[in-house]
């Protein structure tokens, strides 16, 4: 356990080994979370600059689609998202939900 965190903090984060040292365990978590949160928005970023071109090229083929297809068509990490939205939202929604049916039974 010990060795990867090092080697992570080395080798992802860039730092030295007295730099290392220095950290408490929290500190190591949050760099490396933000380190994991930079690598996603990059691998969306060129997910979405190849579905810009896969739409773009579709659109404008010679057997074009009738109706426009959108870079997120193209997009795998879109339609996850689509399928499985984030448990804070699911709350909210039920929540509301919720809310709007105890409103109902109050009238």
């Amino acid at each position: 356990m010990w060795d990867r965190c090092w080697s992570t903090a080395v080798v992802r984060l860039g730092l030295t080994s007295e730099q290392f040292f220095r950290l408490t365990p929290r500190q190591l978590r949050v760099l490396a979370d933000r380190d994991s949160e930079f690598i996603e928005r990059q691998r969306e970023h060129a997910e979405l600059l190849a579905g810009i071109i896969a739409a773009s090229v579709v659109n404008y083929s010679f057997c074009h689609p009738k109706q426009a297809k959108a870079p997120a068509d193209f997009m795998p990490s879109y339609h996850r998202r689509k399928a499985n939205p984030p448990k804070d939202l699911v709350a909210q929604n039920i929540r509301c939900f919720l809310m709007a049916q105890t409103k109902l039974r109050n009238r």
